[in-house]
């Protein structure tokens, strides 16, 4: 019985190292990868969100319930 739980034990500890190697790989392709963006991606942004027509209502809608 014990060697069945250090089995389970140490197969419940590979898969929790190895889970974590891959978030770190996986996080660090993401890091590599956010250095290639646009530099000006910033002032972009900003400009964007800046433009008259976000601001706007897009569409609006009033029922009248008096009717029914």
């Amino acid at each position: 019985m014990e060697k069945i739980k250090r089995k389970t034990q140490s197969v419940w500890r590979q898969i929790c190292v190895s889970g974590i190697i891959l978030i770190a790989i996986l996080a660090t392709g993401q890091v590599l990868e956010a250095k290639s963006l646009d530099p000006d991606a910033d002032k972009i942004l900003q400009s964007m969100s800046s433009y008259p027509t976000i601001s706007r209502k897009v569409s609006s809608f009033h029922d009248d319930i008096r009717n029914r």
